[in-house]
């Protein structure tokens, strides 16, 4: 069987694509410094708001939701403190997590791990 050049480019041009896509599938979409900003943003601008309506559109659809119908479970998590670090942004597809350093109003200092989930092209606190 004898292949010509143009079909032997077809060939490798379809496996180079399978490839990719079998990649972007595995390991998530493509991340950069943009999404590690954009997470710090919204975990800073969520996690330092003294009403989570003021910030409500950084939050996922489930979070809108509960709060909007339930408006006490957003009073119940209105405690806030000073964000002091944010490390170890990981992004794996749509969903991301990250270390988080708050400084609470008593002055305790607590390190935890929050998650966020990229709709619509933007990244949504999870919690």
């Amino acid at each position: 069987m004898t292949y010509n050049r143009k079909r032997l480019g077809l060939i490798a041009g379809s496996s180079v694509l399978m490839l990719a896509g079998t990649m972007a599938v595995l390991f998530g979409s493509s991340s950069g410094p943009q999404d590690e900003k954009e997470i710090d943003t919204v975990l800073r601008e969520v996690l330092a708001a003294p009403d989570p309506f003021v910030v409500i559109d950084h939050y996922s659809t489930e979070l809108r939701e509960r709060y909007e119908n339930n408006p006490l479970d957003a009073v119940r998590q209105a405690d806030r403190g000073i964000v002091t670090h944010i490390e170890n942004i990981v992004i794996t597809g749509d969903l991301a997590n990250a270390e988080v350093t708050i400084e609470w109003n008593d002055g305790y200092e607590a390190t935890d791990i929050f998650f966020l989930r990229r709709e619509d092209g933007r990244w949504r606190y999870l919690h």
